[in-house]
């Protein structure tokens, strides 16, 4: 399965986002420290376009690595 910053949730594809937790609503710190607005009848950000041209720095947010965090981790 192919991905750009792991979700929708974050401005990317990849993962659905029924598989991305809520909480992680802080998106896009510390990229930018503007919170992006949430549409609530799709689950994606409003405002990704924002920032489009510099799509790639959205891997550094918290969000994200929490995301790939939680992906790879192993819980026994």
């Amino acid at each position: 399965m192919h991905q750009d910053v792991f979700s929708e949730k974050y401005c990317g594809d990849g993962m659905p986002l029924w598989l991305v937790e809520d909480e992680l609503k802080e998106y896009p710190l510390p990229v930018s420290t503007e919170k992006f607005t949430w549409d609530n009848t799709t689950g994606r950000p409003e405002n990704c376009t924002k920032f489009e041209e510099n799509w790639g720095e959205y891997y550094f947010s918290y969000s994200v690595a929490v995301s790939f965090e939680k992906l790879y981790t192993t819980h026994a």
